[in-house]
């Protein structure tokens, strides 16, 4: 009697079988495109970070993204008290490659003295070549005279205006005036140079000098001009030997 019992309900048994498994099934899909959707954490900049800034814990926050990102860091332990060799906007992540030992760079912080045509349109993370002005008679200028190359392949890490303030260089007069915003200055261009070059740019920071300029470049290297190009102009490391004086 087992057997014909057995026969009319397996249909049913089978039934719910295969009931079963597709409810598994459906249940481990929604729970995948669930997680899915949650995605996964990784440490971002808390704040825009410029290049050459030593993390602290409260440079870094959190950021959820869909997938997993090669290369960034995954937890912030990995950043604390390293160097950025970039600059990272805020809620961007940071990868382990931007990251460097501060005992292993060759470069000092060193702030001058900027306006706008002095500046280049340099902004933070810009590569520049910093040059040294200062004829020595206003009419003096000439093509090819009166600058100085001395320090090549800096980062610009900061502008600021002369309250210390960072300034947003990218905004112009014009856009400035169409928003009706303010535009403050430039008046300090703190750059990220090699410690063999801090002295003959370091004069560049006395009150009132004007004798430095940058010019933006997009590739390390590159010519030279003014005096190291078989031009005339006054060197910076004579100018070092003494107190600095204003420029013209």
């Amino acid at each position: 009697m087992r057997f014909p019992l057995l026969k009319r309900i397996w249909p049913y048994l089978l039934a719910v079988a295969v009931g079963l498994g597709v409810a598994a099934f459906s249940f481990k899909t929604l729970k995948g495109e669930a997680t899915s959707q949650v995605g996964i954490r990784f440490p971002v900049a808390a704040r825009d970070l410029p290049p050459y800034t030593l993390i602290q814990a409260q440079d870094l926050s959190w950021g959820t993204f869909p997938s997993e990102l090669p290369g960034a860091i995954e937890n912030p332990a990995e950043a604390v008290g390293k160097v950025l060799s970039r600059g990272v906007p805020k809620d961007y992540p940071l990868r382990v490659s931007d990251l460097k030992d501060p005992g292993s760079l060759d470069v000092q912080l060193v702030s001058v003295n900027v306006d706008s045509s002095r500046l280049g349109g340099a902004r933070p993370g810009d590569l520049v070549d910093v040059y040294w002005i200062q004829p020595a008679e206003k009419t003096a200028w000439a093509p090819g005279t009166g600058a100085t190359l001395v320090a090549q392949d800096a980062r610009v890490v900061s502008v600021l205006d002369k309250n210390g303030q960072p300034v947003d260089t990218g905004q112009g007069l014009v856009a400035a005036a169409v928003q009706g915003t303010a535009t403050r200055a430039p008046a300090i261009a703190v750059l990220a140079v090699k410690a063999g070059e801090v002295k003959s740019i370091i004069p560049g920071a006395a009150q009132n000098n004007t004798c430095i300029a940058l010019v933006r470049k997009f590739k390390e290297g590159g010519g030279q001009v003014g005096v190291n190009a078989g031009g005339q102009g006054n060197s910076p490391p004579q100018a070092a030997a003494g107190p600095a004086s204003p420029g013209k």
